[in-house]
């Protein structure tokens, strides 16, 4: 299994590709405004580990904090 992830232009390429996706019976789920800036995030604090910018003993504590 894979999983994409796409960003459109617009609301019609969105349900474009949508219908494109549920014909081919392939699943589609839509992120919200939140998960999107989350995966985002992530993304961000992975490169910044993998680049030894930062620990992921110090990406921790930091989160805590916002619990």
């Amino acid at each position: 299994m894979e999983t994409l992830v796409l960003q459109t232009r617009d609301k019609k390429e969105s349900v474009l590709l949508k219908e494109l996706l549920k014909k081919m019976n392939i699943s589609v789920m839509a992120l919200s405004k939140e998960e999107q800036e989350d995966f985002v995030f992530g993304k961000l604090i992975k490169a910044a580990v993998k680049q030894g910018e930062a620990k992921p003993s110090s990406i921790a504590k930091i989160i805590n904090k916002w619990k």
